[in-house]
């Protein structure tokens, strides 16, 4: 029997980046697979004591518009991405079988089992392709679980959502943006024009560095405008 709690709570996401390193090759098959190594320090013995190593977070819209910027093409252009993200495919839970990778967040102790797999050159397209095509595939019910935690944060309950690999943090976003009703909108940067799920009614630009641009570009308008005028 389910319950429903009254509660009110904001929910954050805790995207953490595992540092990995990339390589790719073409098979005897024809297929170019791109493989996987995530640094020794983070991997520990199932049966013995793991240290819990501190990462990184990242924001996964801002990554989405980056992923979205790769050429997938140029393979050099896909590698330097995947070594940029770091680990990409969605990790399991420890089994006591596999390496073992334990982190240290903000909501105590995470650990996952470390099985790593080749990632299709198809599959990367793929998941591209999804993503140009959003919203559609938000009218679908989302399939996708993840690790929630209920905490303290600054003196205040929130429930943080925690992923650990690029495609889950993609997903929560997506989920995110789907709760939210979110709508797709045009940057308004000229020269831009990118789709992006803007995270308030304000929001014009897909991300800091256009609205930065275009405010440059304004404020040399400006400064154009008031030295013509003192000419004239």
């Amino acid at each position: 029997m389910s319950h429903a709690i009254a509660a009110l709570v904001p929910v954050h996401l805790q995207c953490l980046r595992i540092p990995a390193t990339w390589r790719y090759r073409r098979e005897a098959c024809g297929a170019v697979r791109f493989y996987c190594s995530v640094e020794k320090r983070l991997l520990s013995d199932p049966e013995g004591e793991t240290e819990p190593v501190q990462l990184d977070e990242f924001d996964p819209w801002l990554w989405r518009l980056r992923f979205l910027d790769v050429n997938a093409g140029d393979r050099d252009c896909l590698l330097q991405f995947l070594n940029e993200i770091g680990c990409y495919a969605t990790l399991g839970p420890a089994t006591g079988k596999s390496p073992v990778i334990a982190i240290r967040a903000r909501d105590g102790r995470h650990v996952y089992g470390y099985e790593p797999r080749p990632l299709e050159h198809e599959e990367f397209l793929d998941l591209q392709q999804f993503c140009r095509d959003w919203p559609c595939h938000l009218e679908e019910p989302a399939e996708t679980s993840f690790e929630s935690r209920p905490l303290l944060l600054h003196g205040s309950p929130a429930l943080v959502i925690t992923t650990a690999s690029f495609e889950e943090a993609l997903q929560a976003a997506f989920i995110a943006d789907q709760l939210n009703r979110a709508k797709p909108r045009r940057c308004a940067r000229p020269d831009c024009g990118k789709r992006f799920p803007p995270k308030s009614a304000r929001q014009k630009y897909c991300a800091r560095p256009c609205a930065h641009l275009v405010a440059v570009q304004n404020s040399r308008k400006r400064g154009r405008a008031a030295r013509k005028g003192k000419h004239s």
